[in-house]
Formats: C-alpha cells, sequence, structure tokens
C-alpha cells in the first residue's frame, strides 16, 4: 500500500495529570506526532472554566515542504499570533475553529450579539500583512447538548498572501482543496516588506 502524503491535524481535549487543555494534535504521513499545540488563547466563561491556557506557542513543522503552524479558533483573531508564526517561517497556518451564531452563556443566557464573522475582514488581513496562506476550519449546522443549541456558521475559508479568498465554503458539509504555491505570490508592494521593515524595539 503506498503512501498518500496527506497529513493530519484534529482539536480534542486533552487531560494531563487534574488539568484539561483544548489541543490540536499534528500528524504526518507516517502517523508520527509532529506537535501537540495546547490553546494558550482562551475564549470566554465557558472556556476558563473547563481548560487550562498552555504555555508555549506552536511549532513550526515542516508538512511536505511546507512550513506550517496551527493555530485554535479564537486565536486566529489576534493578529500577534499570526504575526509570530510567520516571522518563525510559517507559510500556513491552519485554524480549525467552533465559530457559531449566537449561543447559551453559562448563565443560561443567549448571547446578546453574534459571534463576529471575522473569515472575510481579519483572516485575508492577517494573510496580506504577513504574505502567507491561511486555512480557517469552521463546523457547521446544528448541534445539541441537552438543552443547549449552537449553531455552526460553517464559513470556512483559504486566504492567500495576496488578501484574496482562494476558496470558500457554503453553509453546509463542504470539502476545500486547494493548492498551496507560495511562489505563485510576488511581492504586494514595489517595495517594503512588512516582516522586514518591523522595528520591534519600538513596541510594547
Amino acid at each position: 500500500m503506498g503512501q498518500t502524503k496527506a497529513w493530519m491535524q484534529f482539536p480534542y481535549p486533552e487531560k494531563a495529570g487534574k488539568e484539561y487543555f483544548d489541543s490540536i494534535v499534528l500528524i504526518n504521513a507516517r502517523g508520527k506526532i509532529l506537535d501537540n499545540y495546547r490553546k494558550t488563547h482562551l475564549f470566554g466563561r465557558s472556556e476558563r472554566l473547563n481548560f487550562s491556557a498552555g504555555d508555549k506557542l506552536p511549532k513550526i513543522c515542516k508538512v511536505n515542504g511546507l512550513p506550517v503552524g496551527v493555530l485554535n479558533c479564537y486565536e486566529a483573531e489576534f493578529p500577534e499570533l499570526a504575526r509570530t508564526l510567520a516571522l518563525q517561517g510559517a507559510k500556513l497556518i491552519v485554524i480549525p475553529t467552533a465559530a457559531d451564531n449566537y449561543y447559551i452563556l453559562p448563565n443560561g443566557k443567549m448571547t446578546p450579539v453574534p459571534y463576529p464573522d471575522i473569515s472575510r475582514l481579519l483572516l485575508p488581513a492577517h494573510a496580506f500583512e504577513n504574505h502567507i496562506f491561511i486555512a480557517y476550519c469552521n463546523c457547521c449546522g446544528i448541534e445539541k447538548v441537552g438543552k443547549h443549541r449552537w449553531s455552526f456558521r460553517g464559513n470556512s475559508v483559504v486566504a492567500g498572501p495576496h488578501g484574496q479568498i482562494i476558496a470558500a465554503a457554503k453553509p453546509a458539509e463542504t470539502l476545500l482543496i486547494v493548492d498551496i504555491v507560495p511562489a505563485d505570490y510576488g511581492p504586494t508592494h514595489p517595495e517594503g516588506d512588512y516582516l522586514k521593515d518591523r522595528r520591534p524595539g519600538l513596541y510594547m
């Protein structure tokens, strides 16, 4: 049986001693675990009640020669995280998420505003400012647990280094297949490079 050269990434609740982490594991084509990343930026009261925060950012792993980093759900919304991974050499950031519309808070009340749809605003901007690809994979459909109900957006996208949406899912179960070829994307400016022209000594 030949190798498919496929790799796999999936989130899972990890138990380590007496703590639980919202983790993502990355496995290569030979079944070897390349990284196990524990979410560092937790969202809201519910996550903080159930999980501990990790204290290390993800590794940059070569996937069929392409440097890949991962982030977890809410972490897609932090420009510092995408920038840090890009500075470490990532050309693709893969972000599994479970972003819904309205949901029930721990106090039993519905959220007063829907969760923001970042797929066509923040993610293309992060891809552009770091000259990388970002693959954002969200749940879709309805999930029920007891009296609680979640309606997921299903707004999965792949954004490219020029800030464009390369592929986008419909609000249904969808398989997106995208070629990730960094060499196909030249510079975005006649002069200047966001990563090279930074002055970290001026930033907090």
